[in-house]
Formats: structure tokens, sequence, C-alpha cells
């Protein structure tokens, strides 16, 4: 599948966790996320020889460990969170098994798994139904509390993690949506294709709306009066 079918599966998938999460933190910013960024991990590492390692159980589970480390180091152990991206990772390769192919016993077997291939006016279309039937949901979400999309109450350890999340997907979203415009749109597109572009793109402006965001926040966070007020009070009891 493309990110758009990627990032529709993810999130349905994911969807009791994020209803959790929901009941327990303000902002679903960084669980959505998580969704976004897990869900496309694997396509990370899509490239020649290096596709039979990251879409097996094998590769993927090593690619989400390691991911998981080094998120720890920014803003520690989220369990729910870590929980979302398991899902989002093993959605990926349930996607990839119903429109593309897998490796599952890679490096012990090169057998692939595949019902349907990619990039087909089947898979377009199941994206687009796909992407539709996520964003609805997504919308209803959302209609409840608004404020759910708010990045300023986040710690910044958890602005850091979010400004990197987003960074590379951001970028990693950007080159697919070139490669995408390059293979289906520059060569006579249809209808489905061409609307699959525009999920591209909203996919692309949506995550570099809330890079800005989340560093603007960060920045706040850093030149914050109420925290200067606080290393003021502790300097001059100090003195």
């Amino acid at each position: 599948m493309w990110l758009p079918g990627h990032l529709a599966v993810g999130f349905l998938i994911c969807l009791p966790a994020i209803i959790v999460y929901s009941r327990k933190e303000r902002s679903l910013v960084l669980a959505l996320v998580y969704v976004a960024f897990f869900a496309n991990l694997l396509d990370f590492l899509h490239i020649g020889d290096l596709r039979p390692f990251s879409h097996s159980f094998f590769g993927a589970a090593l690619m989400l460990g390691a991911a998981l480390l080094l998120l720890i180091t920014f803003q520690g152990w989220k369990p729910l969170l870590a929980a979302i991206a398991f899902l989002a990772v093993g959605s990926h390769l349930l996607a990839d098994v119903f429109i593309g192919h897998i490796y599952p016993w890679y490096p012990w077997s090169m057998e692939i798994v595949q019902f349907n291939q990619f990039n087909t006016m089947f898979d377009i279309r199941v994206e687009l139904v796909l992407s539709s039937l996520a964003f609805v949901l997504l919308a209803a979400l959302m209609a409840v509390r608004p404020n759910r999309l708010a990045v300023d109450g986040y710690r910044r350890k958890d602005l850091r993690a979010l400004m990197a999340l987003l960074t590379v997907f951001f970028v990693f979203a950007s080159a697919q949506a070139l490669y995408y415009i390059y293979l289906d749109i520059f060569h006579g597109p249809s209808v489905s294709e061409f609307l699959l572009s525009y999920v591209f793109i909203g996919v692309i402006a949506s995550s570099m709306a809330f890079l800005v965001l989340s560093i603007n926040a960060y920045k706040n966070d850093i030149e914050s009066p109420r925290r200067n007020r606080f290393f003021t009070h502790i300097h001059y009891r100090g003195r």
C-alpha cells in the first residue's frame, strides 16, 4: 500500500487504544503521530534488498524495538504509546499482505505472502475508501472535544519526541508523494489516482502544520515567564 492506505489501516486498528489514551490524556496529537510514524516505519527501508528484511516479522520487531529505544531517550517509557506503536507496525504487515507482499519468515525463507498487487486501480480505490472511513472516524472523535489537537499542554520531553517523529514522517511522506506523482500522475491519471494525490497533500500539510506548532510550543515553553519566575525565585532563595 501507499502511505495513505497504511495511515488509514493503522488508525483503524489502533482506534481502541487511541480511545483508551483519550481517557488518560487531554490531547491526542502524540498518539496520532505515533500511529502515523509507526504505520509507515517499515517502508523507511523499502529500498531494494532491504525490503525482505523490513517486511518480515524479524525485521519489523528489530525496527520497532530500535525506534522505541530511541523514543525512550526523548520522553521515557510510555506503555500505552508503545502498545499503539506495536499495533501500528503490525497493521503495516497486515495491509501489505492484503495489497502488496511481505516476507514473513525472512531471513530463514524468501517465501512471500500476497493477495493483491500494489499500485493497481483496486489498490488506489481501496486506499481511498479506507482513508475516507478513517477521516470520518477521526472527525467524530475530534467533534466530542475539539481541543484534542492542541500541543501547548505537552511537556518539553514530549514535544521533543513530537518534533523528531514529525520531521522524519514529513520528509518520508514528501518523498513518497513525489514518487507517487511520478508513477501515477504524470501518465494520464484516473480520477481515483488524482484523488489519492490530494490525500497525500493533506497528510503532508497536516504533518508540517503540527511540526510548526510543536516547534513553537517548545520555544514558548523554554521562554515561558512562569519558568523564568520559578528559576528566579530559586536563585534569590539560594542567596
